[in-house]
């Protein structure tokens, strides 16, 4: 029987990406690894299962090249089938968040360029091969998107957007037997929070916020939170998929609580939550 095949971006080192390529791989499945920089995935490069390939989100001529060297590799492997491409996902992503009232807008629009439109490019680019294989696309989203948090707007909304698309993308390919999944993924420990891999941010000095820098600090970088392991994350997800999943899954620290909230509380308590926690009653006193 042919091996199923699962293609994955942002899989760099010490993020989702990477824990779902190695949960799929233990699963039976011949993955497609993909980052913008190679080197950022060498931990992966022993394992059979896996084969890592340069793809920026962001740039028509790095996924066309992937898409070739993917074709390629499907044609020559005499454990898979040529054209056919089960499990697309689309986890590659960026976080920048600030006040709305000091973001930098081109920060935030590099942000909408991986986190929208990258999903984007790269599903345009690669239905063919999941359409062919009546297979499942899959867009990894947040639990961000199911509430306002103060100094999150712009990373939230990116999610928001994604949500609707994917719900949308869902409707417009069921026609041609390709499954879509939204995974509304909790806290996480993965890369994407950590400072080194986050957009650098300082708060001007004259931002109306500067008193609770630190807070601000905390909320964007996560440093606060209880974080699921990512590989727990990941090998929940590669099971769920590899099911059948259809529809949303959630998984992640605060995603049970995020989804109760989300279907059975009215927004407004939800807003005096949030608010609570972000350290914003602090102003003004």
């Amino acid at each position: 029987m042919p091996r199923q095949t699962v293609l994955i971006t942002g899989c760099s080192a010490g993020g989702i990406g990477s824990a779902l390529a190695i949960a799929f791989a233990e699963r039976g499945c011949k993955v497609f690894a993909t980052a913008r920089n190679l080197d950022k995935m060498s931990h992966l490069h022993g394992n059979p299962s896996i084969s890592t390939l340069q793809l920026d989100p962001t740039s028509s001529e790095s996924v066309d090249a992937c898409v070739k060297q993917v074709e390629t590799e499907l044609a020559s492997d005499k454990n898979t089938i040529a054209g056919y491409l089960d499990y697309l996902i689309n986890n590659a992503g960026m976080s920048a968040n600030a006040p709305i009232l000091d973001a930098d807008i081109d920060e935030m629009k590099a942000m909408y360029e991986i986190n929208i439109w990258g999903c984007v490019r790269v599903t345009q680019k690669f239905s063919h091969l999941v359409i062919n294989a009546k297979g499942t696309i899959v867009m990894n989203s947040s639990i961000g998107s199911t509430a306002r948090f103060p100094f999150l707007a712009f990373y939230a909304s990116t999610k928001v957007a994604l949500n609707q698309i994917t719900d949308t993308l869902r409707m417009e390919l069921a026609p041609f037997g390709v499954q879509v999944v939204t995974l509304m993924t909790g806290a996480i420990k993965s890369g994407i929070s950590k400072k080194e891999n986050v957009a650098t941010w300082k708060l001007p000095e004259n931002s109306r916020y500067k008193s609770i820098e630190s807070e601000i600090a905390r909320t964007y970088q996560g440093t606060d939170l209880e974080c699921m392991e990512t590989d727990e994350y990941a090998k929940y997800v590669a099971q769920n998929v590899l099911a059948g999943a259809n529809g949303s899954i959630w998984k992640g620290k605060f995603a049970t609580v995020s989804w109760i909230l989300y279907q059975f509380f009215p927004r407004w308590l939800v807003d005096i939550i949030t608010v609570a926690n972000s350290g914003i009653g602090k102003l003004g006193k």
